[in-house]
This record gives C-alpha cells, sequence and structure tokens, in this order.
C-alpha cells in the first residue's frame, strides 16, 4: 500500500455492531435446534442453512471500515476480504454520510467525477464517523453531512 505511514484507519468492532449481534444470535439459535434434534429433517436443515448464508452474506457485506491516506480512500472488509475499494482522493468530488432509513447501517456516499458509490459500514460507531468526516475535509473533500448535520 502506497503512503502507509500517513495513514489513518476508521474502524470499528463487527462482532458487537447490530449485524453482528443479529448474525451471532441467529447462529447460535439455529444450532441449538439442529443439535437438539428440533429440526430432524434434512429438507428443514437445508432450509436453515439456505437463510444462514443469505443472512451472512447480507449481513456481512455491509461490515466495511475506511483507510485515509494522502492519496486514496480505501474500502475493506474484514470477512470479504477480497472486497477492496479504492478512490484516489484527486478524483473525489464530494462525500455524502448518509442514513439510508429503516434498519440499514450509516453508508458513505462518495461521488467521483466518473461514479457513485454506496458503502456501508455498519461497524463503525458515532466518532468514528465524526473523526472520518473531519480528515476528509482537512483533505479538502467536501463532506455533506445528513446524519448530524
Amino acid at each position: 500500500m502506497e503512503d502507509s505511514d500517513n495513514q489513518k484507519i476508521y474502524t470499528g468492532n463487527y462482532i458487537i455492531s447490530f449485524d453482528g449481534f443479529i448474525l451471532i444470535g441467529f447462529f447460535i439459535f439455529s444450532s441449538f435446534m439442529i443439535f437438539k434434534g428440533i429440526v430432524e429433517e434434512n429438507s428443514k436443515c437445508f432450509a436453515a442453512l439456505a437463510v444462514w448464508i443469505v443472512l451472512f452474506a447480507g449481513l456481512t457485506y455491509r461490515m466495511n471500515y475506511f483507510i485515509l491516506t494522502s492519496k486514496k480512500l480505501l474500502v475493506r472488509n474484514p470477512i470479504w476480504f477480497w472486497k477492496n475499494i479504492e478512490f484516489d482522493i484527486v478524483d473525489i468530488e464530494e462525500v455524502s454520510i448518509v442514513f439510508p432509513g429503516g434498519k440499514s447501517s450509516i453508508c458513505l456516499y462518495v461521488k467521483t467525477k466518473d461514479s457513485t458509490k454506496y458503502i456501508g459500514a455498519s461497524s463503525l460507531r458515532n466518532r468514528t464517523w465524526k473523526e472520518l468526516k473531519r480528515n476528509l475535509e482537512e483533505n479538502n473533500i467536501k463532506v455533506i453531512d445528513k446524519v448530524w448535520g
């Protein structure tokens, strides 16, 4: 990674996040059902496994964190380790911190010269979001905060 001496990581504990609690709770519940013999039919076990895979994929996809260097904004995911998104700082036109509503997590909406992306980060706490906002502004990136104002 370029500029590794001058990087700041914005992350949280994804295990104790809301999505992490749901994921762990469902895993414990379904494990209990299977091991106690409540789910005896193979078709029910396969259905529980299918629900588990969909939940796992949906909830862990948003467990992103950010790395800010002097040249790039990087997005990483601790579970989907191959998911790497990079934005050159000079290409970023604006960044919005938004709460899309419902039970979704706060997202970073990155608008560049070529594209726009919503990036959820369900494990980040409020103070981490605010620190990211402050550091983006220090890098002369326009930040629109639709969560805290």
